[in-house]
């Protein structure tokens, strides 16, 4: 779910799978920054390299989820690149008003270029007539 760039995602469910990826964050960097204090040469780098790498895993993770979240606006994944001009501190407003959009912009209804609609409830794989 988390490394999947294919299909759509809701809002609610891109809420709620970015959640846990915040919080890993969050609690990476308290934990890193915490021990950096006592650690060693030595530790340091252990410390900092998996800091980094968790950074990675959850930032193809957050990306992932951004781009399907994308894909229900009908729009294409690679604007998903404009967060990194976040990194600019005088343009820090065009990634913030675009991941505003993402979270609280309604999906397309119906399906679009990227897959059925996350929200259409008579696609189940197991429906009452699949049983039979």
């Amino acid at each position: 779910m988390y490394f999947n760039f294919k299909g759509r995602l809701n809002r609610l469910r891109y809420f709620l799978f970015g959640i846990p990826l915040s919080i890993i964050v969050g609690l990476d960097y308290l934990i890193a920054t915490n021990k950096l204090e006592t650690a060693s040469l030595t530790g340091t780098y252990v410390i900092m390299t998996i800091y980094f790498l968790l950074l990675i895993i959850c930032s193809i993770s957050g990306l992932s989820l951004t781009v399907r979240r994308l894909h229900d606006l009908n729009l294409t994944g690679w604007l998903a690149l404009i967060q990194i001009l976040s990194l600019i501190p005088v343009i820090k407003i065009i990634p913030g008003i675009l991941g505003l959009y993402i979270l609280f912009a309604p999906g397309k209804n119906d399906g679009n270029y990227y897959g059925d609609d996350p929200l259409d409830y008579d696609h189940y794989p197991f429906d009452d007539e699949s049983i039979e």
